[in-house]
């Protein structure tokens, strides 16, 4: 049995994949996304004149700028060229009526911030919004972003990039994630986690299961990616798989790596840290 940890607006895409690969699947949602009120007014109070784009880490981020903004207040950061982790936002970036200036081929931070080119962009952007000193391209950008974001701003300076994190939504537990979670408790062979918050919930929600989580002969731990892989590492899980891609495609296709045609569960080692 294969646990789908995604938000219930998110899951069903990962469920049919997962299915149409053989696999047993449940849907136990650890993660419920609400606004947050207090990020939104703050967001109502920023220039838009401050900033040069918008970094969109997640498409929660935007829509929840739809929802909690006023046509007109939207409107305006919708006219800031927009850069993305992945491409799978960039089609709601488009529909909203935005531009995407940028979004990497690996899917995650850490390939934003390696392919990223300033030189490009600014290229690509016609010089626009951008003011150059020497050869550092300043700019500034909006995060729409979760309380829980682990983005630090400091990553970017490097590239000659300001970015200001703006909490819009926070992650919450459903309230029935224990109980549901509880009542797989035997049949539990493998838990997909798409984000940090997924993995601290599980935790707090089955501190049995999560005992369990990553052990030999255990419970096969699947992650979407490096930050997610972290947290998974900081709850003293070792043994677990990371999808090459930030993608429901890549955690279906990391499964099958696992799982053998016996059923036998392959683990792997953490990936050994670049010098």
């Amino acid at each position: 049995m294969v646990v789908n940890t995604r938000p219930a607006d998110q899951s069903q895409e990962l469920t049919d994949l997962l299915q149409r690969a053989g696999f047993e699947t449940t849907e136990i949602p650890l993660v419920e996304i609400m606004p947050d009120e207090e990020g939104l007014a703050r967001l109502r109070r920023l220039p838009t004149t401050g900033f040069t784009g918008v970094f969109l880490s997640s498409p929660n981020g935007l829509r929840h700028m739809e929802a909690g903004l006023l046509p007109i207040e939207l409107e305006a950061w919708m006219e800031k060229p927009f850069y993305l982790v992945g491409g799978k936002s960039a089609s709601l970036v488009e529909n909203l009526g935005g531009r995407v200036a940028f979004y990497p081929q690996k899917a995650s931070l850490e390939g934003f911030l390696e392919e990223y080119s300033p030189t490009e962009a600014m290229h690509a952007l016609g010089a626009r919004n951008l003011s150059v000193t020497g050869l550092v391209l300043a700019q500034r950008w909006m995060h729409p972003c979760s309380a829980s974001t682990r983005l630090e701003p400091t990553a970017f300076k490097a590239k000659g990039i300001g970015v200001e994190n703006v909490v819009v939504y926070r992650p919450g537990m459903p309230p029935q994630a224990a109980a549901a979670l509880g009542a797989q408790a035997t049949s539990v062979d493998a838990v997909v986690f798409c984000s940090g918050s997924a993995v601290t919930n599980f935790f707090q929600a089955a501190p049995e299961l999560g005992a369990r989580l990553g052990r030999k002969d255990g419970i096969l731990a699947v992650s979407i990616g490096p930050s997610t892989s972290k947290i998974l590492i900081e709850k003293g899980v070792e043994n677990y798989r990371e999808a090459v891609h930030a993608d429901n495609s890549s955690l279906v296709d990391a499964l099958k790596q696992a799982f053998g045609g016996q059923a036998t569960k392959v683990f792997t080692k953490q990936p050994e840290k670049k010098p």
